[in-house]
């Protein structure tokens, strides 16, 4: 696969890693402002699910609402890193799709975390 151009790991690299792989596929990449820096998972699907079936003091469903879209940012993300590409634009692609929903999901479970803080719950971590 390296000698036909595919790049080829054996685990995840580091964003900047994973950024420098899209550059070279797609030069129009390489030249936007570099995205913030990815997180791992603050939530596993186990705490996801406790926390959307548990009490809360809130009155509406927002809460439920966030688990529900890390749950899905996170599985996009998931995707979009293991689907398998036939050509290098495509690669790019999905390399970058993976990263803005990498960087979405950061972002919506620091919203989440928050939302945890005022409602004062606590969770067991997975």
């Amino acid at each position: 696969m390296r000698e036909s151009g595919i790049v080829v790991r054996r685990e995840p690299g580091t964003r900047r890693e994973l950024a420098r792989i899209v550059s070279r596929a797609n030069p129009r990449v390489a030249s936007r402002a570099p995205a913030p820096r990815l997180e791992p998972r603050r939530f596993g699907d186990a705490a996801l699910i406790e926390i959307a079936e548990g009490p809360s003091s809130i009155a509406c469903e927002c809460l439920r609402d966030m688990t529900e879209i890390v749950a899905q940012l996170a599985s996009f993300e998931q995707y979009s890193r293991d689907c398998r590409s036939s050509s290098p634009a495509d690669a790019a692609l999905h390399a970058e799709l993976s990263l803005t929903a990498g960087v979405a999901h950061t972002s919506v479970e620091h919203a989440l975390q928050r939302m945890l803080a005022m409602t004062e719950r606590r969770i067991r971590r997975y």
